[in-house]
């Protein structure tokens, strides 16, 4: 068999399913996700979309060393972003600190916005955050309001 005819399978960027939001456009975006999609194909096909259209992505599976280190950094990446990206696998959970730093977003008046599995983005508008409480990293779901667009 020749090395021709070996070709690796190619993994196409996930296009989003609807443009990517304007607001996403030439901004400085923080890319947010449960910790356990930090070394996800998921994380990676976000922070590669992400880039083709903003200005910087700030990916927090980079910007921290540990817990301590997120309490204490948190504040100025925040400052620094225009926009907040939550990443969401099919489950649609997350942590405490996902969902400390969508409320310290919109606090800020910082686009937050979602970007499910397939491809997606929603608007914290559009979206349910029901708290679950059943641990850190178990302690909400993320759904789309009925009625909102999908």
């Amino acid at each position: 068999m020749s090395w021709q005819s070996q070709k690796k399978p190619t993994t196409a960027l996930c296009k989003p399913a609807r443009p990517v939001p304007g607001e996403l456009v030439g901004a400085v975006v923080y890319l947010a996700a449960p910790m356990v999609l930090y070394g996800s194909p998921l994380y990676d096909r976000a922070e590669k979309l992400l880039e083709q259209h903003a200005r910087l992505v700030i990916s927090a599976r980079d910007a921290y060393r540990d817990s301590e280190h997120w309490r204490q950094t948190w504040p100025s990446i925040l400052a620094q972003s225009q926009a907040v990206v939550v990443v969401l696998d099919e489950s649609a959970v997350i942590g405490a600190g996902v969902a400390r730093e969508i409320v310290d977003a919109a606090a800020e008046d910082r686009a937050v916005l979602f970007l499910t599995h397939d491809g997606r983005f929603l608007r914290l508008l559009d979206v349910g955050i029901h708290f679950t409480s059943a641990s850190r990293r178990n302690f909400a779901v993320v759904e789309p309001r009925p009625g909102r667009p999908r």
